[in-house]
């Protein structure tokens, strides 16, 4: 198993922002390998490129397969193994964040077995994860690159998913002018200051 957990900022830090990468990793699992049934306070993807393996999940057993993807949502109880005969490879990502929710809840709502993406190009995620948990240590720049790969799956799903928007609402006139000023903070300081 290849993994990193990304530590720039703490775990309130990461709730608190839009969407932060937790951990990044992959594996190819042994014969009959499971993860013990979990209630994690994070969201988690599983992206499978061989093998297959089992996900337990509310009661339900599904079979994932090569070419699938398996959505672990945050604060819910999971186990899930691998085949004894054809053991899975997979690549994961966690993440958390005010947005998370929202973003995940219109996956799942477009897909028929909710928890489980079928016939998805898991390879390209795949390669984006990789390269994301090969990264050494835990530097401002890593931390910026474990993000990024978190926000290009969210791009690859919304394109594989068809997805026309992805969190997207109406502003309100208010959250529209806080939104501006927000933007234009510095600019609007900088003229008080030197009298325009």
């Amino acid at each position: 198993m290849i993994e990193l957990i990304e530590t720039t900022h703490d775990m309130n830090e990461k709730a608190l922002a839009d969407l932060e990468t937790l951990n990044v990793g992959y594996e190819q699992c042994a014969s009959g390998y499971g993860y013990r049934p979990t209630v994690r306070s994070y969201n988690l993807i599983h992206f499978v490129t061989k093998g297959t393996g089992y996900l337990d999940f509310e009661g339900v057993r599904y079979v994932v397969n090569p070419g699938d993807a398996f959505i672990i949502p945050a604060d819910h109880i999971a186990y899930y193994e691998a085949s004894v005969q054809d053991p899975w490879e997979y690549a994961w990502i966690g993440f958390l964040g005010t947005r998370a929710d929202r973003y995940l809840g219109q996956i799942l709502q477009v897909t028929p077995e909710h928890y489980i993406l079928h016939n998805i190009n898991t390879s390209r995620y795949f390669d984006v994860i990789t390269h994301a948990a090969d990264l050494k240590g835990t530097s401002a720049s890593n931390y910026f690159k474990a993000n990024a790969a978190l926000y290009e799956i969210f791009g690859f799903l919304t394109e594989d998913l068809s997805l026309l928007t992805i969190g997207h609402h109406q502003l309100t006139i208010a959250e529209d002018v806080k939104l501006y000023l927000d933007m234009k903070y510095a600019n609007i300081k900088y003229c008080i200051i030197i009298g325009f």
